[in-house]
């Protein structure tokens, strides 16, 4: 396309096309440097950030719970956020106690393991007589896939003991805000529909949509989770896998993380089962992780998740490597839904804005028929 001349000929300007493209990418990059900016700022203050939107999820998943107790077997409102948040805490202590126990106790003995573990890989690719560098590529590879997974594995541990102060008051100000977040829900929802800045109705009908759609997504994840771990967990035990619990935790946890969840977890799977069991075990189980992703979750995820928070599966990705590169593993789980949400927020308020203007203007053609 020929560069078009400007007006009164003070030279030459560059086609629309390219206007729109470069004033499209400038506005991309500026999101992407904000987001960027308001991450490390949040990350200054993860103390207490990271707790309050933990706890707001988790308060707007399990809210539910708290009304039903209340409601239905009509205990008082701070009985029952307050059993609510004692469940929830149980579990997970739980889960963790699990999960360190399992890593910590036999860590060492799988890392030995590895060596016989690699050997196998060795000798089987000699059957296939490939070509040395194949062969050392490969082992090499698998050797430093296990020293990763393991000493990410040892370092949360290490971490979470050396930051015990931390962890704790960020555990209490999680519980502290979820135990009211329970028990003012009826308040404190009021109060969010009503500064928002839009009229009540939609305002409402945003607010629901949108805690409607966060507990869809967690039920249909959790529903997810529990179908991996139970279709992982009779081949970990028939095969003699070690550590088959704290797979089965792995594989649990992991798939709360979008898009990357089942990979971490089919990795630190296979990588146990070649380590303690063996070369074909390993095939067995990575056959198993393959099945349990794909032919079994998608259909009981069209299912499941039914009215959730649809967010593009790249933004996602972005989302949730974003959160776990500052806010770690509760990052990676919680960035993607929390972006939904302000999507979400962000789409009822350009319905508004546009619904206005479509209302301006037919006024104005009203009151102007000759046009």
């Amino acid at each position: 396309m020929a560069i078009e001349e400007e007006p009164g000929g003070r030279g030459r300007r560059a086609p629309d096309w390219l206007w729109r493209w470069g004033v499209s990418s400038w506005l991309l990059l500026g999101i992407i440097g904000l987001l960027i900016v308001v991450m490390l700022a949040v990350s200054k203050a993860r103390e207490l950030v990271l707790p309050l939107l933990i706890a707001t999820l988790v308060g707007v998943v399990l809210e539910p719970v708290s009304r039903f107790l209340h409601v239905k077997l009509h205990l008082w409102r701070w009985l029952a956020a307050g059993i609510t948040m004692l469940l929830v805490f149980a579990l997970l202590v739980g889960l963790v106690a699990m999960l360190v126990y399992g890593v910590a106790s036999q860590a060492g003995e799988i890392s030995d393991d590895v060596e016989k573990g690699v050997d196998e890989v060795q000798e089987w690719f000699s059957g296939l007589k490939l070509s040395k560098d194949v062969t050392e590529k490969v082992t090499e590879a698998v050797e430093k896939a296990w020293q990763a997974v393991a000493s990410g594995l040892l370092g949360v541990v290490s971490s979470s003991l050396s930051g015990a102060f931390s962890l704790v008051i960020g555990v209490f100000l999680a519980l502290f805000i979820l135990f009211f977040l329970l028990n003012d829900w009826e308040k404190i929802s009021a109060w969010v529909i009503g500064h928002t800045g839009l009229p009540r109705e939609r305002s409402e009908a945003v607010f629901d949509d949108v805690t409607e759609s966060l507990r869809g997504y967690f039920k249909g994840t959790t529903i997810i989770a529990v179908a991996n771990a139970l279709t992982i967990l009779p081949f970990l035990l028939v095969l003699g896998v070690p550590l088959a619990g704290t797979i089965t935790i792995v594989t649990f946890v992991t798939a709360y993380i979008p898009s990357i969840g089942g990979y971490i977890s089919g990795a630190f799977a296979v990588l146990i089962a070649l380590a303690g069991s063996g070369l074909t075990e390993a095939l067995i189980i990575l056959a198993v992780v393959i099945l349990a992703n794909t032919v079994i979750q998608n259909p009981i995820q069209a299912v499941a998740y039914g009215k959730t928070l649809d967010l593009n599966p790249l933004v996602a990705l972005l989302a949730t490597i974003l959160g776990a590169i500052f806010f770690g593993v509760a990052g990676a789980i919680f960035t993607a839904p929390l972006t939904a949400v302000v999507l979400k927020v962000v789409g009822g308020l350009k319905e508004e804005r546009l619904e206005d203007e479509a209302e301006v203007s037919g006024r104005g053609a009203a009151g102007n028929p000759d046009g």
